[in-house]
């Protein structure tokens, strides 16, 4: 998989299939888009992830969010999905005040985009003005097929990001799990202590995680 960041000056000239979004946690949700996306590797085309560099609620409304993954975190978790590009995109002003049509012809021309896989809660653009009936008509603009899929459920409800967040913040840490489809995790900096543990058998890390990493209430 090749990590794209940092940049704005982005191009792929092989014919891509593209979905994007937050990905926070790179959930069973998340992961429909992605088996789809797989089928259409089969038939040639590459597969691209786009994000954006921090989540866009954190600068449109100037709320501090806590997230299920870290944008570390989110390279080695894309990383084993066999997609073959992941793009965390700058949310620069500029693109925080694009309009919808704008947003999607420079995904479409400097990706070479042929195919997009998105939910139907799907919405981009300034405002969240665009949505998935916008891009049917943007892909038969600019030349390219639109999936748009129903949200995978758990217990007659819809998975997502937020019902996550709710389950790690109450402490049910095994249905997150399960909506998540691997165990949640927590990268850090390992911090030394008194290094009393050793002395009584019971050796311990210190970790000290993200400020923006949500963490279980235990």
């Amino acid at each position: 998989m090749e990590y794209i960041r940092n940049t704005t000056k982005i191009r792929i000239l092989e014919p891509t299939v593209l979905s994007l979004g937050k990905f926070d946690g790179l959930h069973m949700g998340h992961k429909l888009l992605v088996e789809h996306m797989l089928k259409k590797k089969e038939a040639g085309l590459k597969t691209v992830m786009f994000t954006f560099d921090i989540p866009p609620k954190n600068l449109v409304n100037h709320q501090r969010q806590s997230v299920l993954t870290t944008n570390a975190e989110k390279e080695s978790v894309f990383a084993q999905t066999g997609i073959d590009y992941f793009i965390e995109y700058p949310f620069t002003k500029e693109v925080r005040e694009m309009d919808p049509e704008a947003f999607i012809k420079l995904l479409a021309e400097r990706l070479c985009v042929k195919c997009m896989v998105v939910g139907r809660d799907f919405h981009f653009g300034h405002n969240r003005r665009g949505d998935y009936r916008a891009l049917l008509e943007y892909g038969k603009t600019y030349g390219f097929e639109v999936m748009v899929l129903e949200k995978r459920k758990y217990k007659g409800r819809e998975i997502s990001s937020s019902f996550i967040r709710e389950k790690i913040q109450t402490g049910h840490i095994e249905t997150a799990n399960k909506l998540l489809g691997y165990e949640y995790f927590v990268k850090g900096m390992v911090a030394h202590g008194r290094k009393l543990g050793r002395t009584l058998g019971i050796p311990t890390v210190n970790l000290l995680p993200p400020a923006q990493k949500l963490l279980p209430p235990f």
